[in-house]
C-alpha cells in the first residue's frame, strides 16, 4: 500500500506558502499547532473556516446558524419550522457531491433553497465563492492539501495553483494484527495497558455506532480520562427534562409505570407501592414536581428548568431554551413536540463543554469521519464490514466516492508513531474478513485484493503480555515546544478565555489583588494592631478607583472584606512567628513592622512544571487560600475545577500540586470575603487530595462516593454496609450503564440486602452517574483522586506548550463570558482567526 506523509511532513512542505487549504479540520489544527514561526492568522484552513471568516466581508452581515437559517425562512415563507429544516438537511446532503438546485423538484424545496442563498449561512457563503476572482487570495501564495477529498462546495474555494501530494516515498503494510474475542474483551485489553500519562497521546479509532458507548464506558469505569463533547439530546438531564414534560402533560391520568418514571427522570423519592402519587409524595421536593405537573400548562419552559436541581445543568437548560426562543413560551403539546425535534434535530445548538468531560485524555475517533489523528499511539479496533459506508446518495458519483473513501481509508490506519491494529474473533458466528477499502486502497498502487487478514501480515491471538516497563504504549516525543510560565491565577485566567488572558498581559489592569495580599499578610502576622486600629485607614489605602461613585462602591466592599478577614483570623487562633524581615508590604511599613512571617505569603515554584503558586498561610497542619469574591457552595466549587466549566476556577487543583511536590500533605482551605452574612461553614471549604485513584476509591467502602449517591431513605440499609454491593459490582462484567439493566445483577442486590427488586433496581440507577465524579463532594470537603490531579497537569502541560504558539498566531476568544469582559470593545469575537 502506498505510504502517506506524516502530519510533520506535512507541515514542513506548508511553511513554504501563506497559507495551505485541505478539506479536513483535524489535519488543519494540526498543523497550526505546530506553528514555530512569527505569523499573522493561521497556516491551514478547511473551506469552511474561510467561510466564516469571510462572512461578514462577502454579505454585510454575521454568520447565521443551522437554527437561525431556519427560523428566518420559516417567517419569511410561512413554512413551518420542522418542514424547513428537514429540507435544509436535504439542501446540504445534495450539496455534498452535486449542484443541489438540479436536484429539487417541489416548489416547496426551491422555495427554502431560494431563501437560503439570500442569507449568510457557511454552505451558501461557499457556493457563491469563485476563487479566481477573490480578493482575499491576491498576491498570496497558496497550496491545496488533498484535492480529491473536497466536496461539491469546498471545491468552490479552490484556486488555480501548487498542491500539495498526501504520499511520501515507499509503502506500508501493518507489523501485525490482535485478533481478540468480542467488543468488551477488546475494549477492557485496551484500558488494562493505559494509564492517564499514555491517555493523553491516544486515540481509539473505531466505529461509534458498535463500539463507541463499550469502549466509553469501559474508560470511565477504570478512571481513564477520555475527552469528550456530548450534544444536547445526549445528556442525561435534556432528556429527563423533555420526559418530564411528555409525562406531566399526561397528568392526573399517569398509570403507576409512568409515575414511577417521571420521578426516576427526576431522581426525586418514588411513591411506595401501592400509594397513588398525591398520597405517595412526602418530601419537599416530590411535592415541589407533584404540583409543577399539575399546573403544568400554566407554566413556561423556562420555568419548568426548576426539575434540576444542579445550578449548572438547569443555567444550561435555561440558555438553550433561551436560544431556541422558547423560554416565555406556555408548555402545551404541541410547542413541546416542536421544543423536542429542534433539540433531537438541529445541529450547532449552543454546545455543553462546561458539562462536557475534556480532560487531556484519550481520544475517541470515528473511522468513517476520520482521515487524520494527531496522536502518537492510535488504537483501531474492528477493521471489518462495519468500517464501510452503508450507501451512497442517488446524487453521488460512486466510482469517485469510492476511491475517495479508500484513499481516505489508507490515510487513517497510517496515523500514529506506534500503531495498534485489534479484530474481532468473530461477528454473528463467523470469522471477521477485512473491509473492502484495503482491497480498494491496495488495487490503487497496483497490488492484490485481499479476503483475510492474514494476507495482510501477521495476526496474533491476544495482545502481547509485557513488562510495565516494555509495555506497547511508550510515550515518545515528535516535537519539542517551548513552554510558558503560568501562576495559578494566570492560568485560571487563561483557562477562562485564552483572548481576555492575552489582554490582560498587553493591558494590565491596576493591581488590587497585591493590595489585599499584603494586607492578609499584614493581618497574619499582627493581628492585634488591626483589631485597635480604624478600619477606616485601611480601607483608605486599600480602595483603588477612579471616580466617587466607584470608590463608594470599592469602600463598602473593603469593609465587608476585612470584618470577614479578622473572623476568619479570630476564629483559627493562628499567631504567624514573626521570623524574617518584612519586605515590600506597605501595612508594615506604615506601623512601623519591621518583621514578618515565613509561613506567610508563600510562592512556590514547580520543579517539573512552569507553574507558580501563592498561599496566604502555610503550614504543616494546613495551607490556606483568601479568595475576595463571595462564596460558593461546595459542589458549585467542585464544579468549576473541571476545565471545560462555564467559568472554570482551576486554582486550587495547581496549588494542590505544588503542595504534593513540596512534601505537604494538607488540606487547602478557600476562604470567601465578600459576604455581608459571613458564616465559617459556608465561606471556607476545604480540598484535599488523596494518594488513591479514582477506582480505588469508588472501591473502597470507606471512601466510595456510592454513599453520596445512595441518600434516599429507601438506600439506607445498603449506605449502612456498602461491602456487598462493591463486591458485587467489581465482580461484574459490565459498564456502569449497564448495571440497573441487567436483572441477575438486580437480583444479587436485592438477596444481598433483602430488598424488594424495584428498590435494588433503582438504587443501581441511582449511581449511573458514576464515572462523571470525578472529584468527590464529601460531607464537608472535596476530596480529589490522585490521578484526577495527575489528568489537571497533563492538561496544564499541553496549554503551557500551546500559549507559546498562540502569542505568535492568535488566541482564541471564549464567548460565555463576554458581557463582563473589560475588554470587549477590542475584542473582535467573531473572526476567531
Amino acid at each position: 500500500m502506498r505510504c502517506v506523509k506524516s502530519i510533520d511532513e506535512l507541515y514542513e512542505e506548508s511553511k513554504e506558502y501563506d497559507f495551505v487549504i485541505t478539506h479536513d479540520p483535524d489535519l488543519s489544527s494540526a498543523i497550526n499547532l505546530r506553528i514555530d514561526m512569527p505569523k499573522i492568522g493561521n497556516l491551514a484552513y478547511t473551506p469552511r473556516d474561510l467561510a466564516r471568516k469571510l462572512t461578514r466581508t462577502l454579505c454585510g452581515q454575521a454568520l447565521m446558524d443551522d437554527f437561525e437559517i431556519a427560523e428566518e425562512i420559516s417567517a419569511k415563507t410561512g413554512y413551518g419550522f420542522i418542514e424547513v429544516y428537514e429540507d435544509l438537511k436535504k439542501i446540504k446532503e445534495i450539496w455534498r457531491y452535486a449542484d443541489a438546485k438540479n436536484y429539487l423538484y417541489t416548489e416547496h424545496e426551491i422555495c427554502v433553497y431560494d431563501n437560503l442563498l439570500k442569507l449568510p449561512a457557511v454552505e451558501s457563503v461557499m457556493y457563491r465563492f469563485k476563487a479566481e476572482q477573490a480578493s482575499f487570495y491576491a498576491n498570496k501564495r497558496i497550496a491545496v492539501i488533498g484535492r480529491q477529498f473536497f466536496d461539491f462546495l469546498e471545491r468552490c474555494f479552490i484556486p488555480a495553483g501548487p498542491e500539495i501530494s498526501i504520499y511520501g516515498e515507499g509503502s506500508f503494510n501493518p507489523d501485525k494484527l490482535y485478533r481478540l474475542g468480542n467488543g468488551r474483551l477488546i475494549a477492557e485489553s485496551i484500558v488494562e495497558l493505559l494509564d492517564a500519562e499514555s491517555a493523553a497521546h491516544t486515540a481509539i479509532v473505531l466505529n461509534s455506532e458498535e463500539m463507541y458507548s463499550t469502549m466509553r464506558s469501559e474508560l470511565h469505569r477504570k478512571g481513564i480520562p477520555c475527552r469528550e463533547i456530548r450534544s444536547p439530546k445526549e445528556l442525561p438531564f435534556v432528556k429527563n427534562y423533555l420526559q418530564f414534560l411528555t409525562l406531566a402533560l399526561k397528568y392526573p391520568h399517569l398509570n403507576a409505570y409512568e409515575s414511577k418514571e417521571i420521578f426516576q427522570a427526576c431522581e426525586a423519592e418514588l411513591p411506595a407501592d401501592g400509594c397513588s402519587l398525591e398520597e405517595g409524595c412526602q418530601g419537599a421536593r416530590e411535592i415541589k414536581l407533584l404540583n409543577l405537573m399539575s399546573t403544568i400548562q400554566e407554566h413556561t419552559f423556562a420555568e419548568a428548568c426548576c426539575i434540576t436541581e444542579d445550578p449548572p445543568e438547569a443555567e444550561y437548560l435555561k440558555q438553550l431554551l433561551q436560544y431556541v426562543k422558547y423560554d416565555n413560551q406556555k408548555i402545551c403539546k404541541d410547542s413541546l413536540n416542536r421544543l423536542d425535534y429542534i433539540i433531537n434535530n438541529v445541529s450547532n445548538l449552543p454546545d455543553c463543554k462546561h458539562l462536557a468531560k475534556m480532560e487531556n485524555g484519550v481520544i475517541l475517533k470515528d473511522c468513517q469521519n476520520s482521515s487524520y489523528v494527531d496522536r502518537e499511539n492510535v488504537i483501531f479496533i474492528g477493521l471489518d464490514s462495519a468500517w464501510e459506508p452503508k450507501s451512497y446518495a442517488e446524487y453521488a458519483m460512486v466510482d469517485e466516492n469510492v476511491w475517495a473513501d479508500a484513499e481516505r481509508f489508507g490515510i487513517l490506519i497510517q496515523q500514529g508513531l506506534q500503531k495498534y491494529y485489534l479484530i474481532h474473533l468473530t461477528k454473528q458466528g463467523r470469522e471477521t474478513k477485512p473491509c473492502q477499502m484495503f482491497s480498494d486502497f491496495r488495487r490503487m498502487s497496483g497490488e492484490e485484493r485481499i479476503s483475510e487478514f492474514s494476507e495482510l501480515c501477521t495476526v496474533v491471538d491476544g495482545l502481547e503480555k509485557t513488562h510495565q516497563k516494555e509495555r506497547p504504549f511508550k510515550i515518545t516525543s515528535t516535537a519539542t515546544l517551548p513552554t510558558h510560565s503560568f501562576s495559578d491565577y494566570s492560568y485560571a485566567q487563561y483557562q477562562k478565555c485564552p483572548r481576555k488572558y492575552m489582554f490582560d498581559k498587553i493591558f494590565p489592569l491596576p493591581d488590587q489583588e497585591k493590595i489585599l495580599r499584603e494586607f492578609i499578610e499584614f493581618c497574619f502576622c499582627y493581628p492585634d494592631i488591626v483589631k485597635r486600629t480604624d478600619p477606616d485607614l485601611y480601607e483608605s489605602m486599600i480602595v483603588s478607583a477612579e471616580n466617587d461613585c466607584q470608590r463608594s462602591l470599592r469602600y463598602e466592599q473593603v469593609r465587608v472584606q476585612i470584618s470577614n478577614l479578622q473572623s476568619f483570623i479570630d476564629n483559627m487562633g493562628y499567631k504567624a512567628p514573626l521570623n524574617r524581615n518584612a519586605e515590600n508590604n506597605r501595612f508594615m511599613a506604615y506601623h512601623e513592622c519591621l518583621k514578618s512571617s515565613s509561613n506567610v505569603g508563600i510562592v512556590l515554584r514547580s520543579k517539573n512544571y512552569n507553574l507558580i503558586g501563592r498561599f496566604d498561610l502555610l503550614t504543616t497542619e494546613c495551607a490556606v487560600r483568601i479568595n475576595k469574591g463571595k462564596r460558593q457552595t461546595l459542589k458549585e466549587l467542585r464544579n468549576r475545577l473541571y476545565a471545560d466549566a462555564i467559568n472554570p476556577d482551576c486554582r486550587p487543583l495547581a496549588l494542590h500540586y505544588l503542595l504534593q511536590e513540596h512534601g505537604y500533605d494538607v488540606p487547602l482551605q478557600i476562604v470567601y470575603l465578600s459576604d455581608s452574612d459571613f458564616e465559617l461553614s459556608e465561606n471556607v471549604h476545604e480540598i484535599r487530595v488523596s494518594h488513591k485513584s479514582w477506582a480505588e476509591l469508588v472501591y473502597s467502602a470507606e471512601t466510595s462516593p456510592l454513599k453520596y449517591l445512595l441518600k434516599a431513605k429507601k438506600y439506607a440499609v445498603i449506605v449502612q454496609d456498602l461491602e456487598p454491593l462493591i463486591e458485587i459490582l467489581k465482580e461484574s462484567d459490565l459498564t456502569v450503564d449497564e448495571w440497573w439493566t441487567k436483572i441477575e445483577l438486580v437480583h444479587k442486590v436485592e438477596r444481598a440486602y433483602a430488598l424488594k427488586t424495584n428498590i435494588a433496581e433503582d438504587a443501581l440507577k441511582a449511581i449511573k452517574s458514576l464515572p462523571q465524579e470525578l472529584i468527590f463532594l464529601e460531607d464537608d470537603f472535596l476530596l480529589v483522586p490522585k490521578d484526577t490531579l495527575d489528568a489537571f497537569m497533563l492538561k496544564f502541560t499541553e496549554d503551557s506548550q500551546k500559549i507559546a504558539i498562540e502569542w505568535q498566531t492568535d488566541f482564541p476568544a471564549n464567548v460565555d463570558g463576554c458581557r463582563n469582559c473589560h475588554f470587549s470593545s477590542i475584542c473582535i469575537r467573531e473572526e476567531g482567526i
